[in-house]
Order: C-alpha cells, then structure tokens, then sequence
C-alpha cells in the first residue's frame, strides 16, 4: 500500500512524503499496483489537494535498461500528463555501487538521450537528478528542487474525478493494458507451440514428451486466464476501493460531528463553572480550556494538509 511519512519542515515549509510500490512489485500485479496508486492519488484530489512533485526512482547501478523497465516509465508517463512532467524529478540512486562516479555520470547521460525511455519526459520539463552521497544533504538538495514547483494535478486524478473514467479508461490504464495485451499474444503463441509439439510427440510415440508438452500447455492457458480475470476484474476492484473509502469518509465526518457536538457541551460547561467562579470572585482554568480548544481546532487541520507548505 502507499505509505506516509510524518511531515517535516525544511526552509520552513511542511512536507509530506508518500512512498508507493513500483510496478516491478514482486508480490502484486501491474494492475494492483495502478490500482493502489490511483487510489491514494483521487483521495488526495478529491480533498482538494494537489502535488508539488514526484520523485521517480531509477537505480544507476542497472547495467542494462530493459523492455519492462521502458514499458513501466511510459505508464508512469501517462499516469502523470505531459503537462505535470515539469514536476518530476527522475532520481537515480545506488551509485556507491559504481565502480567510479564517472562511470556514474557515463550512464546517466546514456539514459537522458534514449528516446524510448527518459529523453522524451525531460524534454517536457522532468529534471534529472542524482543522489550519489545517500546524505540528508543530498536528499534535501532534491527536495529543495521540488519545493520550487507549483502544485498541480495529474493527468490520472482529472481523468478519474473530472472526467468520470474508470481506471482502464485513463491514458495509464491503456498503456498498462498494450503491455499485457503483448503478453498475452506471447502467452498464446508459446501454447500454439506446446500443442504443436504434443501432436509431434504423439506421431512418434513419444509418450513422456508429449505429456511434458501438455502440461506446460495446461500452465500457459491458467497465465492466459489470470490475465483476462485481472482485465475483467480491474475496474470492479477499483469501485469496491471507491465504496470503502466513501464509506470511511462518512464515517470520519460522523466522528467530527460527534466530537463537536462533545466538544460545545463542555464549553457550555465550562462557561456554567466561570459564571459560578466570578459570582464567587475567584479566578479559573476556563481561559486555558479556551485556548485549549482552538489549539486542537488549529492542529486538527495543521495535520491533514498534505501539500508542503
């Protein structure tokens, strides 16, 4: 799931940082892991709370950049819009693992001019950056720079909020689904295969061969089901997400009514104490108790603000 950190201040500004899973997850499925982050990212949106950034995460010790890797910056791409690439900041990191800084900055520069994976991004505005020290001072450099960004929406929250699309009908959603569609074409060529070569085996009598054949064919037809169960199931998951979250909402907002109302009954009586306490002449607590409650009205919102501030 997306976790938050505990905010902070730096420059004097708030900030709040989520980390999500990538799609290169181990134990979830592309669609899961665009499910999970879309779904942090319309609550957020929804609240009317937009990002000043995105820090993409590419380790630079990666000797090679492969088709999967490619495949996932062009969904990330589509999940954020052109227009928001201007706030992210394409991070490498793991350079300690280098056999040199130069050899560092040689693959950097090789990754900025691939036209199928980074180049086109920083040609809309993404920055690229390096944190090559894995200081606090290196990662408050790259804050530093997000810090100076205007906070806007993603392509992914005004297609799912304003525009009312579900979640495989945003531009992430059908770039997810071409991949999986060349999958399942692989998929369905290895299993034309297996099929082909149980008959061969068949024709020679060939018994073992032709039931080793068979099951590897029973094992690509469950990978082809999987994948046209996750596509059926994808947008329904993603409801059933939406219908908990409204339902957790009504439930808060009850919550904050009920600790209003709580919360006027003691001023009532505590004021009842202060009238009883001056017909007295005596002084009381009812100042603090005052204070008390704007302090938490204050901090309560303090606390949910999500954009640095």
């Amino acid at each position: 799931m997306v976790e938050r950190a505990d905010p902070f201040h730096l420059d004097g500004r708030r900030i709040i940082l989520f980390d999500t899973p990538g799609f290169d997850d181990t134990n979830k499925t592309e669609r899961e892991i665009l499910a999970i982050i879309t779904f942090e990212l319309e609550k957020q949106y929804r609240k009317g709370r937009t990002l000043h950034g995105i820090i993409y995460v590419h380790r630079i010790s990666d000797l090679r950049v492969g088709g999967l890797a490619k495949t996932y910056f062009r969904i990330f791409r589509k999940l954020c819009g052109d227009p928001f690439l201007q706030n992210v900041i394409i991070m490498t990191n793991l350079w300690s693992r280098l056999p040199s800084e130069l050899e560092g900055h040689r693959r950097a520069d090789e990754l900025a001019s691939l036209d199928d994976f980074f180049k086109p991004a920083i040609a809309q505005g993404a920055v690229m950056m390096h944190h090559m020290q894995d200081t606090v001072d290196s990662a408050h450099g790259i804050l530093r720079q997000i810090l100076k960004n205007h906070p806007r929406a993603l392509s992914i929250q005004e297609e799912i909020v304003d525009q009312g699309k579900t979640i495989t009908e945003t531009g992430a959603g059908m770039a997810l689904d071409e991949k999986l569609a060349l999958l399942a074409q692989q998929y369905e060529r290895k299993l034309k295969e297996q099929f082909e070569a149980a008959e061969e085996a068949r024709r020679e009598k060939d018994e073992e061969t032709r039931q080793e054949q068979l099951e590897e064919a029973e094992r690509v037809r469950q990978l082809l089901e999987k994948l046209e169960e996750e596509k059926s199931n994808q947008a329904r998951q993603y409801q059933l997400l939406q219908e908990q979250f409204a339902e957790a909402e009504r439930n808060r907002e009850q919550g904050m009514r009920e600790a209003e109302e709580s919360s006027c009954g003691e001023t009532q009586v505590a004021r009842r104490q202060e009238a009883k306490v001056q017909r007295a002449g005596t002084a009381g607590p009812v100042g603090l108790l005052r204070i008390w409650h704007a302090l938490s009205a204050v901090l309560g919102r303090l606390t949910v603000t999500t954009s640095a501030q």
